[in-house]
């Protein structure tokens, strides 16, 4: 089965991190693409730009048979809905992973603000302003966006109960 992955957090909370951990591990035990070596697959919007290029990905990944991470803010409805519909389109289950800090700008901040100039982000950005904003439109996640399950990895235990849950939805039993 097809697995969507939505990471949903301010700047700094640590999205990417968790993204590359769920894509590494489940790579080491799923099933090998003989090509790639990889059945799973993160798109990063900071480096591919903008979110119209992370659709395009994303769809290019379903479509060849890919589980997708996808590693963006995600923080109200509206955002998440691109995620659904697209994984909809391809009978893909929708899973949306809340992270420990995702909406503590005191904590989200300084970590945003130590990246830098690290190739992605502008070490100019005021996080402090942009996560405060993210934080004042945050909008929890509810299953009734679409979404079939709602993981918040706030500790290893939260983190490795979603690494048993992809593994028992990508062989296809979605109960």
């Amino acid at each position: 089965s097809l697995i969507v992955v939505m990471m949903m957090g301010i700047p700094g909370s640590g999205k990417t991190t968790i993204a590359r951990m769920i894509t590494n591990i489940m790579n080491d035990i799923d099933d090998y693409d003989l090509q790639s070596g990889r059945l799973w697959l993160s798109f990063n919007q900071d480096a591919l730009k903008n979110r119209g290029n992370v659709v395009v990905k994303t769809r290019e990944a379903l479509q060849e048979g890919y589980c997708v991470v996808i590693d963006r803010c995600n923080i109200d409805a509206q955002q998440r809905s691109h995620w659904i519909e697209l994984a909809y389109q391809f009978n893909a289950f929708i899973i949306c992973v809340i992270v420990p800090d995702s909406m503590d700008v005191q904590v989200c901040a300084p970590r945003a603000t130590l990246r830098g100039d690290d190739g992605l982000h502008d070490e100019d950005t005021n996080w402090f302003r942009v996560c405060r904003s993210m934080q004042s439109s945050f909008q929890r996640p509810e299953l009734n966006e679409g979404i079939h399950a709602i993981y918040p990895c706030v500790d290893s235990d939260g983190v490795t109960r979603l690494l048993n849950a992809l593994a028992h939805f990508r062989r296809g039993s979605h109960s």
